[in-house]
């Protein structure tokens, strides 16, 4: 009897120990809430608590991780690159110290660790690093496959696993399956929507990631997705992070006064700034033609210390100056344009190639007020504008517009023959324009169950290369083909 007494006592402290090796304990839970909303610096002094506590629990370097990426993934500073990288190992060793921990939060902690160190990589252009630090990320996901049917990051990590592998280009998924890796797009946002579901209980704290990562994904992949992130959140406002999820989504709708309401109306004190808020409301301010759009514009451009966006802040600038009538400033703009930051980006590359043409007032407004949901104004924009069309690309864009303005008032007849028609002046096939084109028609033909015709286009979509925003336009194409599939 006594040594059965001892032995349950050792094995209780034993596992007790373990337990307390990933412990979400009410700071490590307020902490991590504390980050989503980017309030750094109370979240570092309740980790340093937790740690005084509990020095074992792996939870503390794991938060750390994630203060660290998210200011690294918003200042996108390229002298903190290296240091940022290093600091991300270090913390990763810390919580391999618990390999004796066999548990689904030991593997779930180390998955989204290495793949926050993979997404840096990415970020700063490092494509390849960044694919072997993926595959670490991945691997822990699939030991994790036996994790118990309640453990709610699981069905995180699993749905962003599904979605990356479902929606890689063929030639990168025939290597991934060889690798054993496969995933399906519509299985992965199922998971990530289960995911926001179980956020509850003792895994509330993980509710707002949760919330951040389907409402962005999900919207990404299928922008006529109907819902809104205060219907998973409703406190949203709380978290800069939900409020660009949000803004993304308001955005994509063309949905500008709710934009710039929301936008206006952001909380700022204690929190970390998140310098794209300001760059997305100085555009959507200029898709309103405002006096004052170059005032968020200017902030991001004096405050923000990364590269990325910059080329595309001063493109927005030139064109503010340009309608107004001020040509020196905005051909001093334009220049800065060419001169200023990197190409990284999507946005980036496409101000390179909006800043070397000359710029037409006509269809320059049409594409602001179109971006706004500004139709009708977008549409009398093109109509005077339609007569001093002298080149070949300025045909393009106006057909392209014209699609675009009419497919989202839901004339979807005139958005086909405008799409069409476009294609007649195409010639390269590594245009966005394009890209898009074809992609906008198999939406159209899918919204109106023409799947044979959606499916063509969805392929056509995917069949330009080289050209800015690919990578989405490519991802948003192959869940078409992936939804189609999933009808038959």
């Amino acid at each position: 009897m006594i040594m059965r007494t001892i032995l349950l006592l050792i094995a209780s402290l034993f596992f007790g120990s373990l337990q307390a090796q990933f412990m979400l304990s009410p700071e490590v839970n307020r902490a991590q809430d504390l980050i989503m909303d980017l309030r750094f610096e109370e979240a570092k002094l309740l980790l340093i608590k937790e740690k005084k506590a509990r020095p074992k629990n792996g939870m503390v370097p794991y938060l750390q991780s994630n203060i660290l990426f998210l200011q690294s993934i918003i200042n996108s500073n390229y002298v903190e690159y290296e240091p940022a990288l290093d600091s991300l190992e270090k913390l990763i060793e810390l919580v391999e110290d618990n390999a004796q921990d066999t548990s689904a939060m030991y593997k779930y902690t180390l998955a989204e660790m290495h793949f926050e160190l993979g997404t840096l990589h990415m970020v700063f252009g490092y494509n390849w690093s960044s694919a072997w630090v993926m595959l670490d990320a991945f691997s822990y996901i699939k030991k994790n496959a036996k994790a118990p049917a309640g453990f709610m990051p699981h069905y995180m990590a699993n749905g962003v696993l599904n979605v990356a592998m479902g929606s890689l280009p063929g030639k990168y998924k025939t290597l991934a399956s060889l690798m054993g890796y496969s995933g399906d797009v519509q299985t992965g946002l199922a998971q990530l929507k289960k995911a926001t579901e179980l956020a509850t209980g003792k895994f509330s704290s993980f509710h707002k990631k949760a919330v951040f990562i389907y409402s962005y994904i999900s919207f990404f992949l299928n922008p006529r997705a109907d819902f809104n992130v205060w219907d998973l959140q409703p406190n949203y406002t709380q978290s800069p992070l939900l409020v660009y999820a949000q803004a993304r989504i308001h955005q994509e709708r063309n949905e500008n006064e709710a934009l710039i309401n929301l936008l206006s109306s952001r909380q700022k004190k204690g929190r970390a700034n998140f310098y794209m808020l300001d760059f997305m409301l100085g555009k959507a301010k200029l898709n309103r033609l405002d006096d004052d759009a170059d005032a968020p514009l200017l902030i991001f451009l004096s405050e923000y210390p990364g590269q990325n966006n910059v080329k595309a802040a001063y493109r927005y600038l030139s064109w503010h100056y340009f309608l107004r009538g001020s040509y020196k400033l905005s051909e001093s703009y334009r220049q800065q344009a060419k001169t200023q930051g990197t190409t990284t980006v999507g946005s980036d590359k496409q101000a390179v190639l909006d800043v070397n043409h000359n710029y037409n007032i006509y269809l320059l407004k049409a594409q602001l007020y179109f971006d706004g949901g500004y139709y009708q104004r977008a549409l009398d924009a093109l109509s005077i504008g339609v007569n001093k069309l002298d080149k070949t690309e300025e045909r393009i864009e106006y057909y392209y517009r014209l699609g675009r303005i009419y497919q989202l008032s839901g004339e979807n007849v005139q958005a086909i023959q405008s799409y069409t028609k476009l294609f007649l002046y195409i010639e390269s096939e590594n245009t966005y324009v394009g890209a898009n084109a074809a992609l906008q028609l198999g939406v159209i033909y899918e919204l109106l169950n023409k799947k044979q015709e959606a499916n063509e286009f969805y392929k056509k979509a995917l069949s330009y290369n080289g050209f800015p925003f690919e990578d989405g336009i490519h991802q948003k194409a192959k869940a078409g083909l992936s939804r189609l599939k999933s009808k038959n």
